[in-house]
Formats: structure tokens, sequence, C-alpha cells
């Protein structure tokens, strides 16, 4: 008996998908499923594993994609990353957000969701985290958990001399959210209207999205001097210049200020 194998052949063209790379707690997969909507391309995440690791993007994957769409990771800039967006042509998308507004969602994430919220690449988090008082998770997260994402935005912020970044941030989505994706779809090459953009957003459900407060400078009243120091001094360590991290609400002198006020 003969059997008759069919193999599938990859087109000669490389489809033109979105790429979204966002700090974790900051409205990304909002974002993802709004532009998949506005886009009507599927969503996806090309990455080796589906669960707590690193979500580096993966060729073998992409290589199989024969129409575009919204990718969405939370992915670093590595030296493997880039080779990836190059050889496939993105143009990423890095959204980010206050990162001391960040800390509170991170306390509120992983308080909600014990298995994914305690497990993955940006620090694990113990059993005695619940025993913990209020101020004391928000002392460990900033010291286990924060690292990562200073990592994240330096490594960005480097590869945006190879690569064609367009950096959007929490601040500016809720603020003026139809201006944002319009920026975001036309650095991606994409034609949506206005209709179109209203519509995706009015049909998306914040059970869908994993959508927490939606709201600006949570930590305002929250975040003791100390701890705001402690944040400040993981941005230091770096030895980069003050407005570096201005992206994540970190100011240059900003504690030189409050200690002579």
């Amino acid at each position: 008996m003969i059997r008759r194998i069919t193999h599938r052949v990859r087109p000669p063209w490389k489809p033109r998908h979105l790429f979204l790379s966002t700090l974790p707690k900051t409205g990304g997969m909002y974002m993802a499923k709004a532009l998949s909507r506005m886009t009507g391309y599927p969503l996806h995440q090309v990455v080796p594993t589906h669960f707590m690791n690193e979500q580096d993007l993966c060729p073998q994957q992409m290589w199989w994609l024969m129409k575009p769409r919204v990718l969405w990771h939370h992915a670093k800039a590595n030296a493997f990353n880039v080779s990836v967006i190059k050889q496939y042509g993105l143009r990423p998308i890095v959204h980010v957000r206050d990162i001391h507004d960040i800390v509170l969602s991170i306390d509120d994430y992983t308080k909600r969701d014990e298995i994914r919220g305690r497990s993955g690449p940006q620090g694990h988090v113990h059993r005695e985290f619940e025993t913990m008082s209020r101020d004391e998770r928000i002392d460990y997260l900033i010291h286990i958990q924060l690292p990562w994402y200073f990592s994240y935005l330096v490594s960005w912020q480097e590869a945006s001399e190879q690569v064609d970044v367009l950096w959007t941030s929490y601040e500016e989505l809720f603020s003026d959210q139809l201006a944002t994706f319009r920026k975001i779809l036309d650095h991606s090459g994409l034609s949506v209207s206005d209709d179109q953009m209203t519509q995706a957003l009015a049909s998306l459900s914040g059970k869908e999205t994993n959508f927490n407060k939606g709201v600006s400078g949570r930590a305002d009243n929250v975040l003791t001097i100390d701890q705001r120091q402690a944040i400040q001094q993981l941005a230091d360590v770096w030895k980069l210049d003050g407005r570096f991290f201005e992206r994540i609400g970190i100011q240059p002198h900003e504690f030189a200020q409050m200690e002579s006020a």
C-alpha cells in the first residue's frame, strides 16, 4: 500500500505580524485583545512552552504562521529575541507603566492567583508570603520581583537602537485609548477606522481581559518613603543617566528633593 504524504509548504512571504511586548500588570491582555478585535488578526503567543517561563519568541512556531497575528508577550529584548525580530521584520510595541503602581498590582494578582501569581520568571513567591502584612509583602516584591522589570526596560532601551520600537504606557493608554491605539496601528502599518476601534473596545469585558483597576497613581498614598527609596536604589545600581527610568515613573533626584522638603 502506497501512502500519499502531503507536505505543508510554507509560502515564500512572511506575514506582517503585530508584535506587542508588555510589562506584566500594565493592561497587556486588554491591549492585545483590543488589537485582535480591531485588526481581525488572531491573538497568538509564539513561545517554546505555555507555562510560567520567560516568554521568548520561538522561531519554529513563527515559521509556520501563514497569516498575520497579534503576537503578545512579556518578552525582554535579549539578543535571541532581537535576532528573531529582525528576521521576521517585526516592529515592536513596548508597553510600560509607573513602577510604583506596578508593585501594588503585582500584590493584588499574587493574592488572587496562587499558582500563576507565585511562579514566574519575575521571581518566585514563597508560601510565607500570605502571612505577611501588606507593607512586608510590598517590601518583598520590590526586592524579589522588581529587578526583572528594570532588566526588561533596559533591554528594550538598548534594542531600540537596532529595531523600530514604539513605546506606549499604561498612563497614556487610559488617558486617551483611541489616540494610543491609533499610534500603535499606524506604527504597524495598519488601517483601521475610528468606528472599528470604538466597536472593538466596547465589545471587551473586564472578565475576559483579566483587567484590574484601570487607574494611575494608585501608589501615591500607599507606598512609604522607605519603599520608594528602595525602588530608587534598584534604579541607581544600573549607573545610568537619571532620565533613563522616567518611562516607569522614576524622576531624577526625586529623593534628594523629598528629604530636603
